[in-house]
């Protein structure tokens, strides 16, 4: 898109001027690019989502002097301290401008910021989907043998999301035989996470899965800002 399309009334800034500077996430570089400008006035900035499937959320904490802000999101301007939140979804922009109030006078900014890219899901089998062709696999074994039970874990969305499934179908003289009934219980040492779908402070769950059957299991963060981890020990059996 180009960049006069969204100044705002801004005033219009050479696009060459710009140089991308791609943001990472999680170790991850994105096609979120995050720039500025020094401008005789002051500062400009231009943020742009250019992925296809991410959201991405972020709030920025400014302390400026000499300077007041004008954002092209509607009723966002301001002067001293001052936090903005900017929310792009795929193929959205936003400029900030940061304007000189008096030019006799010594001007400036410091700035801390948070934000996540959040990946846009069109329901639980695009979720499934992605965690089982991105995740790390586990392959149950069972007495020696691989079986057709499996997990998947994907950290996505602020959560470590565990795809479990039993693939069995008809027998197979490579697998162990009785693997009809996959009967599991799982339990976890949990720093700032939580379980989804279970009660405050639950650490373990159980789980059965039918020959074709498939489950999804949230570990979610509980404050996105710290740091977050989880252990996993398991038991299971196959009943015919």
């Amino acid at each position: 898109m180009a960049l006069k399309k969204l100044t705002d009334g801004l005033g219009i800034v050479p696009e060459k001027d710009f140089k991308n500077q791609p943001i990472k996430y999680q170790g991850e570089i994105k096609d979120i690019i995050f720039n500025n400008l020094m401008l005789g006035d002051g500062y400009i900035w231009l943020l742009e989502n250019r992925t296809t499937s991410l959201s991405f959320e972020s709030t920025f904490k400014f302390e400026m002097t000499n300077l007041t802000v004008i954002s092209s999101l509607k009723g966002k301007n301001g002067s001293g301290t001052c936090d903005i939140n900017v929310d792009l979804k795929p193929g959205e922009s936003r400029i900030l401008r940061f304007v000189l109030i008096d030019p006799t006078v010594a001007w400036g900014y410091k700035y801390s910021y948070s934000y996540k890219c959040m990946e846009i899901l069109r329901g639980e089998d695009h979720l499934m989907e992605l965690v089982k062709s991105q995740g790390e696999v586990k392959v149950f074994n069972y007495q020696g043998k691989d079986t057709p039970a499996k997990y998947w874990v994907l950290f996505i969305n602020e959560s470590y999301v565990f795809l479990f499934e039993n693939s069995r179908l008809m027998p197979d003289n490579n697998l162990t035989p009785n693997t009809d009934l996959f009967k599991g219980t799982f339990n976890f040492t949990l720093d700032n996470i939580k379980i989804e779908g279970e009660a405050p402070g639950t650490t373990t769950f159980k789980l059965e899965l039918k020959p074709g059957d498939r489950a999804l299991k949230k570990l979610t963060r509980i404050d996105n800002g710290a740091k977050s981890r989880y252990k996993l020990s398991f038991s299971y059996c196959f009943i015919e």
